[in-house]
């Protein structure tokens, strides 16, 4: 068998190239040196990246296989994104705002920027949810970690949104189509009741003066507020729909929504309250004023609510078992329940490990210190005088724990990423902004150590 070789290129520039170098001679390699590549100090490495994949990105999202129909009322059925949300794209051109006012308003924002605020949230690394009662997040920026308040900063964002995508805003369809007036009559009930609270509660106020309060609100008239504000807002829906995509019918139905940011759904619960506030805290007057104040209040609405603090874990009844079993010497004489209940609580603890808990301060700060209290309740136990149990931990709403798990998700998914994104940070936020730890300076103080 015979094979034959094609002439290549190497060959014919060989021949072209005559005067080429060899490509192996005696000289020796030159050392190469790379100018500006010193190893960084340690104070200055930064140990997070917000572009390195984390752990959870690995976990399959919960809401891939779902299906929810259409919202109008069509029979096809599309799949859920991993927000657990279903989006439509209507294919609409943006809209070019020329409007001076619209332009104002813009440049009023960027005049007080702030700069080193804002090239802080250009780098952030979102860290973790601290308190979501106060509404405080902890993020990274280069070496230095920070506190923020992500309800004032989520309120400015949502403002310079409104202003950016100014009458280009998405839609968010209600099913349900509720009618206005159900709603503000909803949202004015809460408001007066309130602020009957507050003047309850108002201790330095004199009683007749609480009498008098009583009888002004009771004079107010909210049938007649509530009406004219409906009808203030079904006046201007063609307005409402070009600039805001807030839609009304002609009959009074809150048919959709304005959508600012994908992914992010803001509270329904805040619905009624930001219908109300449309009437006597946006001004309708003047174009650059209402533009300003409607953006305003539809930030408002948009900023993450405050969620009560989630309860505290009670311990167990094994643990407060293994604390009576170690019983101080000035404790009084037990009842013979009581008894059985340490002689069952010993011999549990003796087939494990104690817990660190079962020390003696601890067990005597579980028994009352008054002789008394045991002389007030029954010396036996009887059908007419039963045990009393052991009080069980307050279980906290479904909805809360919920809500509180979706704003954990979507404030590191969603909110800081765009806060990243497209924030200008101006000179209000900075009070809102604290900085709690500095690299360089731990350094610094490990130094001296």
């Amino acid at each position: 068998m015979v094979q034959t070789l094609l002439p290549v290129g190497r060959t014919q520039s060989a021949s072209v190239n005559s005067n080429a170098e060899p490509p192996f001679d005696d000289r020796q390699p030159t050392p190469r040196t790379l100018s500006g590549t010193k190893r960084p100090y340690e104070n200055n490495l930064v140990r997070t990246d917000a572009s390195m994949r984390k752990i959870t990105s690995m976990l399959p999202p919960a809401t891939t296989s779902q299906t929810r129909p259409i919202l109008n009322g069509n029979s096809q059925t599309l799949p859920l994104e991993e927000d657990g949300l279903r989006y439509e794209s209507t294919g609409r051109e943006p809209t070019q705002i020329r409007l001076s006012s619209v332009k104002s308003l813009r440049a009023a924002v960027r005049s007080s920027m702030h700069n080193n605020l804002t090239e802080l949230f250009a780098s952030l690394t979102y860290v973790g949810l601290v308190d979501e009662r106060r509404r405080i997040a902890a993020i990274q920026s280069g070496v230095k970690l920070f506190l923020v308040d992500y309800g004032m900063i989520s309120s400015e964002f949502f403002y310079q949104v409104g202003l950016t995508d100014f009458g280009n805003f998405g839609k968010i369809n209600l099913e349900s189509s509720p009618r206005l007036v159900d709603l503000l009559s909803l949202a004015a009930a809460t408001e007066r009741d309130e602020y009957r609270r507050q003047q309850s509660a108002s201790a330095a106020v004199a009683a007749t003066k609480e009498q008098s309060a009583a009888a002004d609100i009771e004079s107010v008239d909210f049938d007649r507020i509530v009406t004219t504000i409906a009808t203030q807002l079904i006046e201007r829906r063609e307005m409402l729909d070009e600039y805001f995509s807030l839609t009304i019918s002609e009959d009074g139905n809150l048919l959709s929504i304005p959508l600012l940011l994908k992914g992010y759904m803001p509270s329904l619960a805040k619905l009624p309250r930001f219908l109300l506030r449309l009437g006597p805290y946006v001004d309708w007057t003047d174009e650059e004023a209402c533009f300003r104040t409607f953006l305003r209040e539809l930030a408002a609405f948009y900023t993450p609510e405050q969620l009560p603090i989630a309860p505290l874990i009670v311990p167990s009844s094994n643990n407060k078992n293994n604390n009576s079993a170690h019983p101080s010497t000035t404790k009084p004489a037990a009842r013979k329940s009581e008894t059985e209940t340490a002689t069952s609580s010993q011999s549990t603890t003796s087939q494990s490990h104690p817990s660190p808990s079962s020390s003696p301060s601890s067990s005597s700060e579980s028994h009352p210190s008054n002789p008394n209290e045991h002389a007030q309740t029954p010396p036996t136990n009887s059908p007419s005088n039963p045990p009393k149990q052991p009080s069980q931990p307050q279980r906290e709403d479904e909805a809360i724990v919920r809500r509180r798990a979706q704003l954990s998700w979507t404030l590191e998914h969603v909110l800081f990423p765009s806060l990243r994104a497209r924030l200008v940070a101006t000179n209000d936020l900075v009070r809102g902004v604290v900085e709690v730890a500095d690299l360089k300076g731990l350094y610094r103080v490990f130094e001296r150590c």
